[in-house]
């Protein structure tokens, strides 16, 4: 049983960052701050898996996307070689799933069109030596 605010980080990749020696933290400050972004903490994501994998996701009916959550199963996957660092991937997107109720597939909540919310967390990525937020268009389904 995994302790309150412990999440499981499986990395399937060959992007460059997710082999620095600072990933852990990278990873780790990337997943408190998009929680944060979606008004939850790392508390929420207890017992969760997210996956960083090359090449493109399948979720289930829908292919050829950059990243999925599995709300019933708890695991996100989130495309990793099209980024330059964590900040660039879907992750902040593919938490918001996580902690919207029912996971909000089809992006009714206003968090989602935020614009603030997302330069805001884009701008505290890119102050800690980040990259920018992958752009919303990029997560339209």
């Amino acid at each position: 049983m995994a302790r309150p605010g412990q999440f499981c980080v499986e990395l399937h990749t060959n992007a460059p960052w997710a082999h620095a020696p600072d990933v852990r933290d990278r990873i780790a400050e990337a997943v408190a701050r998009s929680a944060a972004r979606w008004g939850g903490s790392t508390l929420d994501l207890t017992g969760w898996t997210i996956v960083f994998q090359d090449g493109e996701v399948d979720c289930n009916v829908l292919w050829r996307r950059t990243g999925c959550t599995d709300v019933a199963e708890r695991k996100m996957t989130v495309r990793s070689d099209r980024a330059d660092c964590v900040d660039g991937t879907v992750l902040p997107h593919e938490i918001g799933h996580a902690l919207l109720p029912l996971g909000d597939p089809m992006h009714w909540d206003a968090g989602w069109h935020d614009d603030g919310a997302w330069e805001r967390l884009e701008d505290a990525f890119v102050a800690d030596g980040g990259c920018p937020v992958e752009p919303l268009s990029a997560w339209e389904p």
